[in-house]
C-alpha cells in the first residue's frame, strides 16, 4: 500500500502522478519527525496515511514554504530525501495551475 499524490483538478484528481511514499516514508516524516512539524501546517493535512488529501493551488505556496523550511533546518539527510520530491511536486503544481491530490491506494 502507498501514498500516491498527483496533479490535477477537480474533475480529473489523478491527471499526472507525481510520487508515491510507502508506508515507512510516511511514517519517517510524521512520526520520528513530528516535533518539527506544526499541527496548523499544510503539510500535517497528510498525517494519517489513510486519509485523502487535496491542496487546492491557492495553498501550495504555502506548502511549499513549509517544506522548504523544514528542508532548511534539518541535518537528516533521509528526512529530506524524502521531502524534496514533495517541495518538487509543489512546484510543478505552481507551474502547471494545478491542485495536489494524495490517495493511499
Amino acid at each position: 500500500m502507498t501514498y500516491s499524490i498527483f496533479l490535477g483538478t477537480p474533475n480529473n484528481r489523478a491527471e499526472q502522478h507525481l510520487l508515491e511514499l510507502d508506508e515507512h516514508s510516511h511514517q519517517y516524516i510524521f512520526e520520528r519527525n513530528k516535533l518539527l512539524i506544526k499541527h496548523d501546517s499544510r503539510l500535517h493535512r497528510m498525517s494519517d496515511y489513510y486519509k485523502d488529501v487535496v491542496f487546492f493551488y491557492e495553498d501550495i505556496s504555502i506548502l511549499h514554504l513549509e517544506l522548504c523550511k523544514l528542508i532548511q533546518h534539518s541535518s537528516d539527510k533521509s528526512f529530506i530525501e524524502i521531502l524534496e520530491p514533495m517541495k518538487e511536486a509543489c512546484v510543478a503544481a505552481i507551474t502547471d495551475n494545478k491542485n495536489i491530490y494524495g490517495f493511499c491506494d
